[in-house]
């Protein structure tokens, strides 16, 4: 089985608590497989996906977020957890440098931090980022504890 969560944009990312309740609810309830659940989220979302890793590491087999960023002092919780992260050189939106920053602390925590920066892109990059085949392939490869490969 495999569930998708999605949510609305909001101005502003205040808690992944609302995450992390309905996460909780679908791991109780179905059968979902603990070693391979998933993060990802676009903008305000990939915000919040850096967040809730933060905050519940030990969950997550892999994380992906995209035109977003977080804050480097929480990597180290994080390293554990692959990544793959994703961002247009030219967000006018959320600055590139959200994403740079959080991939180098990533690295320097000792993490798994893939990246790929999209030349000429904005901040609209979410389409050709979830059609892009190669990244469904390395998710799903994920589980927990197993070296994420590129």
């Amino acid at each position: 089985m495999c569930l998708f969560l999605t949510s609305l944009q909001a101005r502003i990312w205040t808690s992944a608590d609302g995450t992390q309740k309905i996460i909780n609810t679908l791991v109780k309830n179905l059968p979902v497989d603990k070693e391979r659940i998933y993060i990802t989220g676009y903008s305000m979302g990939g915000f919040g996906t850096f967040d809730i890793v933060a905050r519940e590491p030990k969950l997550f087999a892999a994380a992906v977020p995209v035109s977003g960023g977080g804050n480097p002092a929480t990597a180290a919780s994080m390293k554990r957890v692959p990544f793959w992260v994703f961002h247009g050189d030219a967000d006018t939106v959320v600055n590139v440098e959200q994403s740079r920053k959080m991939v180098e602390a990533l690295k320097k925590a000792g993490g798994k931090a893939d990246y790929t920066e999209i030349p000429g892109a904005g901040h609209g990059i979410i389409g050709q980022v979830y059609q892009d085949q190669k990244l469904h392939e390395w998710m799903f490869d994920q589980t927990k504890g197993k070296k994420a490969a590129k």
